[in-house]
């Protein structure tokens, strides 16, 4: 009991002590009064005077050299908590326009004052009772802000390709999730790793193949997508080109370029190499040969001027595969062009060989690549000629990169979280820019790529594309008088990193 009473005497003295010297503290502080709450007026007061250089009053307007004074008073009304008790005044030749001039914003001004009950409001900290406001349009603001982002966004920026979103089963999913998603949609590694000699469909390897293309028929994102038919013509120089077909009849007449790609990814796999993009070009360029016995070189025996697997893959789309055995796919034109030059000459079957138009002869794989070479260093406003002088055509097909570019330039910038009402309200055109390639054998050390040869070397493994020299035009949408253009030096950098893990 002692020691208990003993304990609280000692805690009651340690209290006792500390308030003592709370107690004796010799400074008193002393109680602050309440500020007083703004009034209606102060408040109005402190919104105008919001209004400066840094974050000028707004005013919507479709062409802002038509503004008046009265339309920046209706809006300096509707923006003011104001009532019919309160007046605002415009002082004589205070209004002065908006002006934009060489790429640079001149702020609108206007000096004004408000009445209360006829008795002029007063900043009493200021003693002003006229306020100069500055202005601009809510247009001019998104144009310019949107530059501004682009000015400091752009330099130096590096983006992912798997990162780039794209319309899945109705719903915007980045690349690298739809790739990890692939697996659980087709099982790749059903691929059989040999390809039919039969279409028997008892044939062990012919009904591995069938059950592989059945996973398409049971997709539960898009269907059957197997019975899905397409028909689409382009018109380009007086040349009309239809191309229609059937995804299953495709998939199928596919089969052994399919199988001998999933193997030679295998084998690549094996040498450390899983860049998909780049290793879809090193592929498709290379000359066809037999991948762990697969019989690929067995297929499409006797057809002429195959010299590469991107041949090999034309002509199987273009006319019946043949098996090692003889046999032809059922289907006679799994994907039909058809070609009419001019409104008077008739159409011409698009064929491998044995048709009007027989790309056997044309050294398709050469026009693919002189199509491809222009890439490198590449100015984004001239067009990408595809050279098919030496097929009944006769001409050329030019194609134009700067509207593509610029067509998918307002979707690549949203999702790289850029403003919404900054992108959606403006129109984007390049001036100027330069595409570039540059290729790694270890994802360290990049070297420039000046033509295709660069990158198909087999000791090359990774690829990115460098944008240089960029330069852009933003025009607002509902003002098209609103118009800045960017810096003249940005630049980006996309790798293209998507793997082939999710395919094999």
């Amino acid at each position: 009991m002692k020691k208990l009473l003993s304990i609280l005497g000692a805690l009651g003295l340690t209290t006792t002590g500390v308030s003592s010297v709370v107690g004796c503290h010799p400074h008193k502080v002393a109680p602050q009064p309440d500020p007083a709450p703004a009034t209606k007026d102060d408040k109005i007061i402190n919104k105008i005077e919001s209004w400066s250089q840094n974050s000028p009053l707004l005013v919507n307007s479709k062409n802002f050299r038509n503004l008046t004074a009265q339309d920046v008073k209706k809006t300096i009304s509707n923006q003011l908590p104001i009532d019919q008790t309160y007046q605002i005044k415009i002082k004589d030749g205070s209004f002065h326009d908006v002006k934009v001039d060489n790429n640079q914003l001149i702020d609108g001004t206007i000096i004004i004052s408000i009445l209360h009950n006829d008795k002029i409001l007063v900043d009493k900290q200021k003693q002003l009772s006229e306020f100069n406001i500055k202005f601009a349009t809510q247009e001019i603001s998104d144009t310019e802000k949107l530059v501004n982002d682009l000015n400091q966004k752009t330099p130096g920026s590096v983006e992912n390709i798997s990162d780039f979103q794209i319309n899945f089963g109705g719903t915007s999913l980045p690349l690298k999730l739809i790739m990890n998603l692939l697996p659980s949609l087709v099982k790749f590694n059903n691929l059989p790793t040999k390809i039919p000699t039969t279409f028997n469909q008892n044939d062990p390897v012919q009904k591995q193949w069938i059950a592989f293309v059945q996973q398409f028929a049971n997709l539960p994102v898009v269907g059957n997508i197997l019975k899905i038919n397409f028909n689409q013509t382009f018109d380009s120089s007086g040349v009309k080109i239809n191309i229609s077909g059937n995804v299953g009849d495709i998939i199928n007449a596919l089969a052994p370029d399919l199988i001998h790609f999933h193997n030679f990814l295998i084998q690549q796999k094996a040498d450390k190499h899983s860049n998909l993009l780049l290793l879809l070009i090193q592929y498709l360029f290379a000359t066809p040969q037999d991948i762990n016995n697969d019989g690929f070189t067995k297929v499409d025996s006797g057809t002429t001027k195959i010299t590469s697997n991107l041949d090999h893959l034309i002509c199987d789309l273009l006319q019946p595969w043949k098996t090692a055995q003889g046999e032809k796919f059922s289907v006679k034109r799994p994907i039909a062009i058809d070609v009419v030059k001019y409104v008077t000459m008739p159409v011409y079957w698009d064929k491998w060989e044995l048709a009007d138009i027989e790309l056997a002869k044309v050294g398709i794989t050469n026009v693919f690549k002189n199509t491809l070479n222009q890439l490198f260093n590449h100015d984004v406003n001239k067009d990408i000629t595809v050279d098919f002088s030496v097929s009944v055509l006769k001409e050329d097909i030019h194609l134009q990169l700067k509207p593509l570019i610029e067509k998918a330039l307002p979707t690549f910038l949203l999702q790289q979280g850029y403003d919404d009402n900054e992108v959606n309200n403006n129109n984007i055109s390049i001036l100027s820019g330069t595409i570039k390639f540059e290729s790694s054998t270890n994802g360290q050390t990049w070297l420039a790529a000046n033509n295709l040869d660069d990158i198909l070397k087999a000791d090359v493994q990774n690829l990115r594309i460098k944008l240089d020299n960029l330069q852009f035009k933003v025009t607002s949408k509902a003002d098209p008088t609103i118009s800045f253009v960017t810096n003249k030096d940005l630049a980006t950098e996309i790798n293209l990193d998507l793997t082939t893990d999710p395919l094999l």
